[in-house]
């Protein structure tokens, strides 16, 4: 039962975070607010968090561990030097990564967008997709990985947005696009 409650009241600090979040940005937000937000007393939040930072990297932490196991899962039966249009559609389009956008949308929207001292989901998510990009050999130059990284979030942010993820006739679309601007 305490367990429950715990995981209750840190849903609604959570909760409150991204809402004040969202409508304030992350100056402006208070232990105080967080706290009158989620329904509790400032020493309560301090059970949880050390303060407004440790709430956001924490939250951050947990959504980035999230992403990760799914893309892990993804990524284990991939080959080397596979094509970047494959490496997009087995990571991206992903049933239970659809189904963690999905659920996620709201949060992921914010957190996607925020930014502290260089350590904010969107930057772990492209090191991450970096990462992998080198591990499979999709490509060499940091420039192209960098590029894709950037281009994998921004796909990201708008399922998040449009609550889907791009069909392959769209990632083939958005390639020939690519292609077409660049020569």
């Amino acid at each position: 039962m305490e367990n429950l409650q715990r995981q209750r009241t840190q849903r609604a600090i959570d909760q409150a975070f991204i809402a004040l979040l969202k409508e304030e940005g992350f100056r402006k937000i208070s232990v105080k607010e967080i706290a009158v937000r989620a329904l509790i007393n400032r020493q309560t939040f301090y059970n949880y968090y050390q303060d407004k930072y440790d709430l956001a990297t924490k939250l951050s932490d947990r959504y980035f561990s999230d992403f990760k196991q799914i893309i892990d899962q993804r990524m284990q039966g991939m080959q080397d030097h596979v094509h970047l249009e494959t490496f997009l559609e087995q990571t991206i389009n992903a049933g239970p990564l659809y189904q963690f956008l999905l659920t996620n949308s709201d949060t992921l929207s914010v957190l996607l967008e925020f930014q502290i001292d260089n350590h904010g989901l969107r930057k772990r998510i492209q090191q991450e997709v970096a990462t992998k990009m080198k591990q499979t050999k999709i490509a060499e130059s940091d420039y192209v990985i960098e590029i894709f990284s950037n281009f994998a979030v921004i796909i990201l942010q708008n399922a998040c947005r449009y609550h889907r993820l791009p069909t392959k006739a769209e990632l083939r679309e958005l390639r020939q696009g690519f292609i077409k601007i660049t020569y």
